[in-house]
């Protein structure tokens, strides 16, 4: 158990003492209610009720347990003690949709990345990727914060909960195939802007609810609430209603005769498992950006802009006043667990990458076959040792920019394990296509991506480290204080430029080589090389 004044970072005596601790009356009959109702024993046992046993009018006791709406009330309190809830079961229902997401933004990836097309469907497939993604991402991730902050018990939440569910469903059916989903006749677009729309009009309608209605240290839960209006919601709010204009306008606009015989996507929607390629991805006759990518672009900036307004809001709110009046603590426990659990589901994407494809006996699926298999239970090894024994030393206690910088590099991470685990799908594909076919296909473009996304997951994990211990300290590992001089730590220097050089490598692995057999053995190899540097620098 740790205090919650560790968030913000250690060192500022002006924090060790809190005005918001207590709990009113108010508070401790809504939590009262709310845990009393079915299941929240099991989801939110983190609330102290000894401190709730108080003096009560009698008719708090005798209200009905099943009330239809209670009010959210802040989790955390600064000074409080942390302590981790119980499974939430909500929570893992919530991110079995983001297993299917990662599903087809690997489908999206295949898509466009054929040798075949020499990656003239890069630049789209790009923006699409990150056009969903980001919406996707910072759903899941408000949700999260807004978990860790406040507590909720009612069927008014458990029916925004649904519509939620329904929401972000809906967005990932319509990721799409890049030749389908970026098909001006087709309405993905459409529905995808549409339903991340809605979902942020309701999650901004909770941030109402909490200005208004919120338990709690009631200035930082206001003010928190404004900024989150101000520096997040507001922005995205105008990006999405201007995506989903724009792509309403060009679906109901669209007139074939109009743009000749141009074909701008498949007839259908692919659903099967090892078809992608076979999709005809890239049309002569289109740009490689349209008016018609517009929508999508506009999604893509605001994943971007979202990282800047986010920077802004920091810098600018640390200047202006103690941190206990505009932030309301979170719990932390509660946030690692949440991320930590976001990556395994990424690197489960990868799993069944490997494990879900159509079979050949042929020696080099085989060991295709097995090296996938390999890396991905490594990089769960190499994932593991990222971490910190010790979750007080977590980069999301450390300071608001910490948990900035380390939600960044998780992002990069699932970017990363959601492209390796398609390379694999790309390369028993083939081979499976040339031993049925009898053909020879190459191998450039997608020995490129392998090396690329291996890169971004190994460099993500890497980052990842150093963020746990801050990125001062991990570079002041590399020298020592001798008779008051700094000399080079010769043995952290050495395996920091065995690290240095692994990367390169991994860089560099496509100029080298492009046979499927030889590039997963180096990449198994590249994993295992960064397990042994981490055991050797502990």
């Amino acid at each position: 158990q740790r205090n919650s004044l560790a968030v913000i970072g250690e060192g500022n005596d002006a924090l060790h003492a809190s005005t918001a601790s207590v709990r009113t009356a108010e508070e401790r009959r809504v939590i009262r209610r709310i845990l009393s109702r079915r299941g929240a024993a099991a989801e939110w046992v983190d609330i102290n009720v000894d401190e709730l046993d108080e003096d009560e009018p009698e008719d708090h006791h005798n209200k009905k347990n099943d009330a239809w709406y209670l009010p959210p009330v802040q989790r955390q309190r600064w000074c409080d003690d942390q302590i981790l809830p119980h499974v939430n079961w909500g929570d893992l229902f919530f991110d079995l949709f983001y297993v299917g997401a990662a599903y087809n933004w690997g489908v999206l990836i295949m898509s466009c990345t054929k040798d075949s097309d020499a990656g003239k469907e890069i630049l789209r497939g790009l923006l699409y990727f990150f056009g969903s993604l980001g919406p996707l991402w910072t759903c899941w991730e408000a949700q999260a914060f807004y978990a860790s902050r406040y507590l909720t018990n009612d069927y008014f939440h458990r029916l925004v909960e649904i519509i939620r569910y329904f929401c972000v469903g809906t967005a990932i059916y319509n990721i799409a195939p890049i030749s389908h989903f970026s098909d001006p006749k087709k309405n993905d677009v459409m529905i995808f802007t549409l339903t991340m729309l809605m979902e942020l009009i309701m999650s901004m309608g909770l941030g109402v609810e909490l200005y208004c209605k919120g338990q709690g240290d009631r200035l930082s839960i206001k003010n928190h609430t404004l900024d989150d209006f101000k520096f997040r919601n507001g922005a995205l709010f105008a990006l999405y209603l201007a995506a989903f204009i724009l792509a309403t306008v060009q679906h109901n606009g669209y007139d074939e005769t109009k743009q000749g015989t141009e074909n701008y996507g498949a007839e259908h929607r692919v659903l099967g498992p090892s078809s992608y390629e076979d999709q005809e991805a890239y049309s002569p006759d289109r740009p490689k950006w349209d008016k018609y990518d517009l929508p999508m672009t506009i999604t893509a900036s605001a994943y971007f802009f979202r990282f800047v307004l986010a920077s802004v809001r920091f810098h600018y709110r640390e200047k202006k006043s103690d941190v206990r009046n505009w932030y309301v603590p979170a719990n932390i426990d509660y946030l690692i667990h949440r991320y930590g659990e976001f990556v395994m589901l990424m690197m489960g994407e990868g799993v069944l990458s490997v494990l879900i494809v159509e079979t050949v006996d042929e020696v080099e699926y085989d060991m295709v076959l097995l090296c996938g298999m390999l890396s991905m239970i490594f990089l769960n090894m190499l994932k593991t040792e990222s971490d910190p024994a010790d979750a007080s030393k977590h980069a999301l206690w450390r300071s608001p920019v910490s948990v900035m910088t380390y939600s960044l590099f998780t992002q990069t991470l699932t970017i990363g394990l959601i492209g390796f685990g398609v390379t694999f799908k790309t390369f028993l594909y083939r081979i499976v296509k040339e031993s049925v076919g009898k053909e020879d296909l190459e191998y450039d473009f997608a020995s490129k991506t392998f090396s690329g996304f291996l890169t971004g997951v190994i460099l993500s994990l890497e980052l990842i480290n150093a963020s746990h211990r801050g990125f001062k300290k991990s570079f002041g590992d590399l020298f020592r204080d001798n008779e008051g001089k700094q000399k080079l730590n010769w043995p952290v220097a050495i395996i920091a430029l065995l690290k240095i050089g692994i990367i390169l490598f991994c860089v560099t692995l496509f100029t080298w080589t492009d046979e499927p057999q030889v590039l997963v053995v180096s990449g198994l190899l590249i994993i295992v090389a960064l397990i042994v540097t981490r055991v050797l620098v502990k």
